[in-house]
């Protein structure tokens, strides 16, 4: 982060407000000291046009993008599946035959630390052009002690040397590996051999809570023992059906319930009674051609702050392009664009359980980026393109 006062001058801000809706100024000067935002006033477009040489003039300025819900970490290639589910196999099937996560876990397992880190490397650079600035990865390719623990290194060494901000999500939880016959039985090897081993390298735990994978009782068992060691829980819920997901994240006081595609009113108001941040991934949804997408306008509309995620995966969401996901947010889950914006940045913040960032106001980090044109509209308007010019992390230009 660079000492001293750093100016911005931008022709247009827009940053996340009240629930849902935000707020939008022309002609702002952004004064940052020590990757912080120490004021953000409103100028004349004369006083824009004589910017001093030394300030970094930009056109609209939007909140850095969180993505809360990645799997960045993983080895192998599971592009012959897409075939396979396009000829009618579903995602469960695949994954008896041998595929899915397993497969990944076999490729993960094969390589080497240094092998993971470059790839995923490249991944996070890859992401920033997309304008994302911090975002959440989890293990849960390994499903070893050995291999699960690489992964932890690896996520640090992306810690020290990526340019975002990186937060860990520890999810051994993820399927059943080769070497236990049972579910309950990992659960209890995971709580008795891994969790000690992952104290204070991780901020959460996550668990698969779906028929087929882990049951609600032993979700809630290994979330419950996660907390000991200072994690704090979240849950893959309700993607495939309504399956004890939603309730595993309110009885663990989970920070949040993640894909949400299947959801009941009372499962609505249970989320907001106990603060659980819903988290959507409609770029999964659309990738496994599924015809339910999450609620979100429901979600919404009962007042829960809504986060999106890309659920960035080597099987169902293989995609960093963070604002093609909130393309599909508006055109599937019909949301206005101010929601998407307020989703991807303070709605996502907030399913991290972090204050610091997400908006652009006095006394946040410094994290912003610069579109191409006037009117943040366009980030979403036109689909499947980066219309970035330069991302500010820290009050750095990356």
């Amino acid at each position: 982060m660079r000492a001293g006062l750093q100016t911005f001058y931008a022709d247009e801000f827009v940053s996340p407000h009240l629930r849902g809706s935000l707020r939008k100024q022309s002609a702002v000067k952004i004064s940052v000291k020590e990757g912080t935002i120490v004021d953000i006033e409103k100028i004349s477009r004369a006083s824009l046009s004589s910017a001093s040489k030394k300030a970094i003039r930009l056109k609209t300025v939007i909140p850095g993008l969180v993505d809360c819900h990645t799997h960045l970490v993983f080895g192998g290639d599971r592009s012959a599946e897409w075939n396979l589910r396009l000829s009618g196999m579903s995602y469960q099937d695949i994954a008896k035959a041998g595929g899915g996560i397993k497969s990944t876990m076999r490729a993960t397992r094969a390589l080497s630390a240094g092998d993971l880190f470059d790839q995923a490397q490249r991944r996070m650079r890859e992401a920033l052009g997309f304008g994302v600035t911090t975002l959440e990865i989890k293990t849960g390719y390994g499903l070893s002690l050995e291999s699960e623990l690489k992964l932890l290194d690896v996520i640090a060494r992306l810690k020290k040397r990526g340019a975002q901000s990186v937060l860990t999500t520890f999810m051994a939880a993820h399927a059943l590996p080769p070497e236990f016959e049972s579910y309950g039985s990992y659960v209890g090897w995971i709580i008795q051999s891994l969790l000690p081993k992952v104290k204070g390298r991780a901020q959460f735990q996550d668990v698969f809570c779906e028929k087929g994978y882990f049951s609600e009782q032993d979700s809630v068992r290994l979330l419950e023992a996660g907390k000991k060691y200072g994690l704090r829980a979240k849950v893959h819920a309700h993607e495939f059906g309504r399956t004890g997901g939603v309730k595993a994240a309110v009885r663990t006081q989970a920070v949040s319930a993640d894909h949400l595609m299947y959801l009941s009113r009372e499962d609505i108001s249970a989320l907001k009674r106990a603060s659980v941040v819903p988290v959507l991934l409609p770029g999964t949804t659309f990738f496994l051609r599924e015809k339910q997408y999450a609620p979100a306008r429901a979600l919404i509309d009962a007042g829960l702050p809504v986060a999106l995620g890309s659920d960035f995966n080597p099987g169902t969401c293989p995609t960093l392009n963070f604002p093609l996901i909130g393309s599909f947010a508006a055109v599937h889950m019909n949301m206005t664009l101010d929601e998407v914006l307020w989703s991807q940045t303070l709605g996502s913040a907030m399913a991290l359980g972090l204050n610091d960032r997400g908006r652009l106001e006095k006394g946040m980090r410094a994290d912003f980026v610069e579109l191409d044109s006037v009117g943040f509209e366009s980030l979403y308007y036109h689909f499947g393109s980066a219309s970035i010019s330069q991302v500010v992390i820290g009050g750095r230009i990356v």
